[in-house]
């Protein structure tokens, strides 16, 4: 009987684990709350300020980050809200993206080791998860089919943006991690018209730039809520 029970409990744990592994995850965003089943299991509440745009996906092959010959394959599906003006200029934008890594590859702990020029950076705990951030200026902080996507729903892109960028890897296999974009026009007009090269120098920032910065910061926490 014993040896039953011991032959019963494998075959079931091998069944639960197999149902586990194949079990298809579950994300959509309905009324500006955008939803997880896994990896991780959250919800996250975007202003109704944004516009929910839908979708992009696309994949990649990556070199490894270690300067290691070869590379892999990795998949990328975001989430894209955006505010525009009345001439169409984007005004915000929010990216919830998932980076996902084919075969044997996987995610380092600093998930923003290729930026360069940052302005920011550090570990934010939301909720008892510490999130890596990051804060840079880009002309380009959009993926392809994101741009793509933000581009045919009539959004025109300025050349220089501000994005912080926070995330976490959130598989048990560090396979998979998540990363929330936040972007604004960076080009804002005080007494001087700033540009891109204009953010490259954090120890000669302006104080109107670093005021922009500080409420950067503030409207990002704002306009993005993870709930649980």
């Amino acid at each position: 009987m014993k040896k039953r029970m011991q032959y019963l409990s494998v075959v079931l744990c091998f069944i639960f684990m197999s149902g586990c592994s194949g079990l298809k995850i579950e994300r959509n965003v309905s009324n500006n709350v955008f939803y997880s089943s896994a990896n991780p299991s959250v919800r996250i509440k975007i202003s109704p300020e944004f516009r929910y745009v839908g979708t992009a996906e696309e994949r990649k092959h990556n070199a490894y980050s270690d300067g290691t010959v070869g590379g892999v394959t990795v998949d990328c599906t975001s989430y894209i809200f955006v505010q525009k003006d009345r001439y169409n200029y984007l005004k915000k934008a929010i990216s919830i993206r998932f980076y996902s890594t084919q075969g044997s590859g996987y995610w380092q702990s600093d998930i923003f080791s290729w930026l360069k020029n940052m302005i920011d950076s550090g570990i934010m705990n939301i909720h008892g998860e510490n999130y890596q951030f990051s804060v840079i200026a880009d002309p380009h902080p959009f993926t392809i089919t994101e741009l793509t996507t933000i581009n045919s729903n009539g959004c025109i892109v300025p050349n220089c943006l501000l994005a912080k960028g926070f995330g976490r890897r959130v598989s048990t296999d560090n396979k998979t991690k998540m990363i929330i974009l936040y972007a604004e026009d960076a080009q804002f007009k005080g007494s001087n018209n700033y540009g891109y090269r204009q953010w490259l120098n954090v120890e000669a920032f302006t104080d109107e730039q670093r005021e922009f910065l500080r409420e950067f910061m503030v409207r990002s926490e704002g306009n993005i809520k993870i709930v649980d």
